[in-house]
């Protein structure tokens, strides 16, 4: 059974901030949050692996789906009880290089553990090691037009 949450900001008493909120607690969730970022640019240096916090962050300029004209929101990604981080197909140098995010994947391994991966366009990979999906997506700002 999913446990997908998606609300928006006014749901939950934050009049001002509406927006998308989304959290992953399995690969089901998961796949939820991947409809939802499609088509997402993330720039290289707008991601981070806190080794400390086994945290994996990144803000993206997702493509809204649910408004009808071409629109862009800053939004927020992170993975919680991440052990490790494996970067393919790009050079982490790059800070300046946008990426264009096509989904989110589960691998599973000794459930719950396992590895989340993030396909990017051009053959990129980010492979996430888990202890298990947990995982929020909170749109940042509010809309702007769509400009990638």
């Amino acid at each position: 059974m999913a446990d997908t949450k998606a609300q928006s900001g006014e749901q939950e008493g934050n009049a001002g901030a509406p927006g998308l909120r989304l959290i992953a607690l399995d690969a089901e969730d998961l796949a939820a949050i991947s409809d939802h970022i499609q088509d997402s640019i993330v720039r290289i240096g707008d991601m981070a692996f806190l080794p400390q916090a086994k945290r994996f962050v990144f803000v993206m300029s997702r493509l809204d789906w649910e408004e009808t004209a071409a629109a862009r929101r800053m939004t927020g990604v992170h993975f919680d009880r991440v052990s490790r981080v494996t970067y393919l197909g790009f050079r982490q140098e790059a800070r300046e290089t946008a990426l264009n995010l096509i989904g989110l994947s589960f691998r599973a391994d000794r459930e719950p553990s396992g590895t989340v991966i993030l396909k990017f366009s051009d053959g990129a990979v980010i492979r996430l090691e888990v202890e298990c999906i947990e995982a929020r997506l909170s749109d940042l700002a509010p809309l702007g037009p769509d400009t990638a």
